[in-house]
């Protein structure tokens, strides 16, 4: 009897997803290496808040955290996240004992991010945790310059999305925004698409990726009583094995996206005081899952059938733009080492259907004779 074939579904399928940004520029995927400024163009900023090394210690339940690069660019934000301007505390890391299995390299932390700028207008959007592991040897098909872990190297398990921002291999040296590598920076290779968690108001800690488009993905400078804006996401960490024990150290990089209040905004200014600019211009969310008539299926001896799925992508500048997300898209490709051969474009083979909002365009893909060769696969 055939077995029911399943997927990791969401946006914890690994999916490579080539999107040029908005108003067709380059892929987010291939950020640039010169130094980016804001223009008329580009109005907004896609900056690196901080990047941090953590080790975790699982009998102890204690996270060291080691500050990294220390990026300068115009708000100069990462010196308020560590010492000796800030506060430590505006990055916390606890481990949750109740997911975690430490002899297996499984751990479920929560990584919490405060404010560094209560009472001011330097609110954040599109705020990112990127968690970077020491390598990440699969080439992708469609880009070997893109690479991802593999299933026995380090990875965050309940991605909200992946980029290829802030990795060490294509931004290890001074110029983009003025970081330079830090004497502590050990020089391991790093993949060049990781997986991050979203920060935004609204979403807690365990909170699947639904943002209310009203918030626009913001991260406020305060809360509701006027404290520091703290806010706290769930990791699902994979670590690699070696000679059995697990090594639980990573890299964590945290990426936001901002532009300035409209001017004469009170302090601290709300969201609609913000162009769009201020929001990241590639695409802010992705998922994938099954659908109901899915027939690939797999069994110990093989497997088949085609495999069916919904595909929805969010675009922020879709706000103001009514061509809507495929004319601010420019290339979509994903891939799959077992899956199929070459690369499928799911916007263009795929049937339009009814998106959740009015920032997402969906649209059903399927895919005939699938040769799955395990009951979990990846999409990449």
């Amino acid at each position: 009897m055939k077995k029911a074939y399943t997927m990791v579904l969401g946006l914890a399928v690994t999916v490579l997803i080539l999107i040029g940004c908005s108003g067709g520029g380059g892929s987010p995927v291939a950020p640039s290496t010169e130094v980016i400024r804001p223009t008329a163009h580009n109005p907004s900023l896609n900056m690196l808040m901080g990047f941090y090394e953590i080790e975790l210690d699982g009998q102890s339940g204690e996270a060291t955290i080691i500050p990294l690069r220390g990026p300068q660019f115009q708000v100069n934000v990462v010196q308020y996240l560590q010492p000796p301007d800030g506060n430590p505390a505006n990055l916390g890391v606890s481990i949750n004992a109740g997911g975690t299995d430490v002899m297996a390299g499984l751990f479920d932390i929560d990584i919490s991010i405060t404010h560094p700028f209560p009472g001011t207008n330097i609110r954040g959007f599109d705020v990112r945790g990127i968690v970077l592991g020491a390598k990440g040897t699969q080439l992708s098909e469609f880009d070997f310059e893109a690479q991802y872990p593999k299933p026995t190297e380090l990875r965050l398990l309940n991605a909200d999305g992946y980029t290829r921002w802030w990795n060490d291999v294509e931004f290890p040296t001074p110029g983009l925004f003025g970081y330079t590598e830090p004497i502590l920076g050990s020089g391991d290779p790093k993949a060049t698409v990781n997986g991050y968690k979203y920060f935004a108001d609204g979403l807690e800690a365990g909170d699947p990726m639904m943002v209310d488009v009203a918030t626009r993905g913001t991260f406020s400078t305060e809360d509701e009583l006027g404290d520091p804006n703290t806010l706290t996401r769930q990791f699902i960490i994979q670590f690699p094995m070696q000679g059995g024990l697990p090594q639980v150290k990573f890299r964590y990089a945290i990426c936001a996206s901002f532009a300035p209040a409209d001017a004469g905004s009170t302090v601290p200014a709300p969201v609609e005081d913000y162009t769009i600019d201020a929001n990241c211009p590639e695409a802010y969310q992705l998922s994938v899952s099954l659908v109901p008539s899915n027939t690939a299926w797999y069994t110990s001896t093989g497997g088949g059938g085609d495999l069916r799925f919904h595909f929805e992508i969010w675009d922020w500048q879709t706000l103001e733009n009514p061509g809507g997300v495929e004319t601010e898209i420019d290339l979509v490709r994903m891939e799959s080492t077992t899956l199929w051969d070459g690369l499928i474009d799911p916007i263009a083979s795929g049937v339009p259907v009814g998106s959740s909002g009015t920032t997402s365009s969906a649209w059903v893909v399927e895919i005939p004779n699938v040769t799955p060769d395990a009951q979990i696969q990846e999409i990449f």
